[in-house]
């Protein structure tokens, strides 16, 4: 027989508040349209360790937190101008749709370790190490907001040091995010009818239509050496 280990998890607590908003315009004259709109945030407890209280170290945004969402779709059945029969079957029932979405990024703890012998390692003392959501956190020694944005910077890289020997570090969950990102995708449909009962449809779909490239992550780990450069 051996100690028996009980862990509660009863704050184990996770809450989602959100601002839904959405408008439709029903097909008319060919043309129909719609937007959905959320404002949210999804916070929860992430992790667990005999050191540290768990609502207190472990509560913040989950990885699937998003706090803007916009979506959109249309379609549009283009009128046939031409006069001809022949212009007509030639032009005419062909269909523009297209769904698009905008979001923000998801939320990310920075982590910090070294490669220096204990206790840079494991600066806590505790044997559980240095990671993006357990154990050892960055030491925030500036503001994370403080920088300008640029293709090689989303936060202030100089703002994380690693924690003192002897401490967790005071980095909270999810205080950086990850880069928001947008795509649209298209289609081109037209309907040949056969006879009363049978058609013929011809479909070209391109997806990511502007061919933009989409970032969804950043760097946020840290990493000393002996000499103390990350």
């Amino acid at each position: 027989m051996g100690t028996i280990n009980y862990t509660s998890f009863g704050l184990s607590a996770v809450n989602y508040h959100g601002l839904q908003a959405s408008a439709q315009h029903r097909l008319t004259r060919g043309l129909a349209f719609g937007a959905a709109y959320t404002f949210s945030k999804a916070l929860g407890t992430q992790g667990l360790d005999p050191y540290t209280n768990q609502r207190a170290w472990y509560y913040g945004p989950l990885n699937q937190d998003r706090t803007h969402m916009l979506s959109w779709n249309f379609a549009y059945t283009v009128p046939a101008l031409a006069q001809s029969k022949i212009l007509k079957a030639v032009l005419g029932n062909w269909t523009v749709s297209g769904i698009g979405l905008i979001t923000t990024g998801a939320p990310v703890t920075p982590a910090c370790s070294s490669t220096a012998a204990f206790p840079f390692s494991d600066p806590s003392l505790t044997g559980i190490g240095s990671n993006s959501i357990s154990g050892v956190r960055c030491q925030v020694t500036a503001d994370p907001k403080d920088f300008t944005q640029d293709f090689y910077h989303n936060f202030n890289t100089s703002a994380f040091a690693l924690a003192p020997v002897g401490t967790f570090g005071n980095t909270g969950v999810g205080i950086l995010r990850q880069p928001a990102w947008w795509n649209l995708d298209a289609a081109i449909d037209k309907k040949v009818s056969l006879k009363e009962r049978a058609a013929l449809r011809l479909r070209v779909q391109a997806f990511n239509v502007f061919n933009h490239t989409e970032f969804n992550s950043i760097g946020t780990s840290f990493q000393w050496n002996a000499a103390g450069t990350n």
